[in-house]
């Protein structure tokens, strides 16, 4: 907890390589904690372990016994959509930043950094720096598939920085958690604060765009200050997808006798993996340059705004400008909204996914937006994209953008900072205890009075929230706590921005 004060330590923890020869294959991994320095009891000629470092490795040592069940060692819930897991060593982290501490625990937080200094910036010093860390890579261009003029070509774009890549020091994510920021060797342009410019926004769907190997196989995530950042220098999160709780089946409702769900299954996909991902009921959408860029307002727990390219939009038409691509156009369209929320405190997720998925066009999908808010099924029956484009290697970017009031929840595990893992509906729990509570149901009459909270003004719109992702359960609520309200006003004020899109 960023507000308990510990006694000092000094830790050893991470991820190693598993020493069980039980592991399976696909986490061969395991968190690790030992306390370098143990103070020594004269009285009883030993050494003291920590209490913390003493809970945390008997509960590790629980999970690793357990990972011959098939569990990877890993111990979760799921309720609904949502998931969360017992997450250990991220309770050692760094604390942050002096000046979000306050900001964090306030009742409404504001995603304005504060002013930058790299005297307190720890990562460009002290002993956590980054330079001392190694680096991981270091992006400086792009090559980007290029479908115009009936044939596939491969273009190399150049980022407006280089964005180097190192190792979190507090991974969420056993097969690699890194951290992506704007290369450190240009101090005067990117020694900054936590906040994403127009041209951070173009890199990053530019880079999201080029995950090879398998769509949506990584995502990459921002968190604004309020949000669940933690230190104020401007930074991004990627990690593996999907999440290793949803890369098996539940344990517990399979010894129960329940119904399973195909989630876990290992035929989901990183594109659409999570509760946010999973959510088809919406209240508006708008289309920007002619289709090349879709923008959705989902009904979701949490405010939630989708963007998304059309890379075969772009196919099937003619492209009069060589730099318009969908690309560039949806990092105009996350910029635009980042502007029009102004200081709200925010989550950016992107995940992109194969470019044309004819599953998506099944003529028996026609209840794929359901919502009553007088949106209606897409055509179903688009024209086919032309036998000489290759789209082997071709993918679009989905962008979420979380909303926000505040950092934490009032009501569901409080001492806990949401951030855009929890956003897009996987949690993360410091203990035994946030598991259980996180896994709760609330009871019907709370959730309407929360939600009748959210109808009290005159907005126009339906407010239907009878779909999986609204569940009674406590992470859902706990994304409600935190959603920006009055989430429809804030829409028509973003909508009205980026129709200006269309003008230019």
């Amino acid at each position: 907890n960023d507000e308990e004060e510990e006694d000092d330590m000094l830790v050893q923890y991470g991820v190693r390589l598993s020493s069980s020869t039980t592991q399976e294959e696909h986490f061969p991994f395991e968190e690790f904690v030992q306390q370098i320095i143990q103070p020594f009891d004269n009285n009883t000629q030993q050494q003291n372990v920590h209490p913390m470092v003493q809970s945390i490795n008997s509960t590790l040592s629980s999970l690793q016994q357990s990972s011959s069940s098939g569990n990877g060692g890993l111990r979760y819930i799921q309720n609904g959509a949502f998931v969360a897991q017992l997450q250990l060593v991220r309770t050692l982290r760094p604390p942050p930043s002096i000046e979000f501490t306050k900001n964090s625990l306030a009742e409404t937080t504001s995603s304005t950094p504060p002013l930058y200094d790299s005297k307190t910036d720890s990562f460009v010093v002290g002993s956590l720096k980054l330079q001392n860390r190694p680096l991981v890579a270091t992006i400086r261009h792009l090559d980007l598939q290029d479908d115009d003029d009936d044939q596939s070509t491969t273009t190399t774009t150049k980022l407006s920085t280089p964005w180097d890549i190192y190792h979190n020091v507090s991974p969420v994510d056993s097969r690699g958690h890194f951290l992506l920021l704007p290369t450190l060797s240009d101090e005067k342009a990117n020694w900054r604060p936590q906040r994403l410019t127009s041209n951070d926004c173009m890199d990053l769907v530019l880079l999201t765009s080029t995950i090879g190997n398998k769509p949506g196989s990584i995502l990459i995530c921002f968190n604004s200050v309020g949000a669940g950042a933690s230190q104020n220098h401007i930074h991004c999160h990627a990690w593996p997808c999907p999440p290793l709780p949803l890369l098996m089946p539940n344990k517990e409702e399979e010894e129960d006798g329940d119904e399973m769900d195909d989630i876990g299954d290992g035929s989901i996909n990183g594109w659409d993996c999570y509760a946010a991902s999973q959510t088809t009921s919406i209240y508006d959408f708008v289309d920007l340059w002619e289709g090349d860029v879709e923008v959705t307002f989902l009904d979701y727990p949490c405010m939630c705004i989708l963007l998304s390219s059309s890379s075969y939009n772009s196919i099937m038409k003619e492209r009069e400008e060589e730099e318009a691509t969908p690309y560039i156009r949806l990092g105009k369209a996350l910029a635009t909204i980042l502007s029009a929320i102004g200081d709200a405190p925010h989550n950016v997720c992107m995940l992109n996914r194969p470019m044309y998925n004819e599953e998506e066009y099944d003529d028996d999908d026609d209840d794929l937006f359901h919502d009553d808010t007088a949106v209606t099924a897409k055509d179903s029956s688009p024209n086919e994209i032309p036998n000489n484009i290759d789209t082997t290697n071709a993918t679009d970017v989905d962008v979420y953008v979380f909303i926000r009031s505040k950092e934490r929840s009032p009501n569901v595990v409080p001492g806990h900072k949401l951030g855009a893992s929890e956003m897009m509906g996987v949690f993360h729990a410091r203990s035994e205890e946030e598991l259980i509570e996180l896994s709760l149901d609330y009871e019907e009459e709370e959730v309407i009075e929360n939600e009748n909270q959210d109808e009290t003004q005159d907005d126009g719109h339906d407010h239907d929230h009878d779909h999986e992702n609204c569940s009674n359960g406590a992470m859902a609520r706990a994304l409600r706590d935190v959603s920006y309200e009055p989430r429809f006003e804030l829409w028509e004020t973003i909508k009205e921005q980026l129709m200006t899109l269309n003008e230019n």
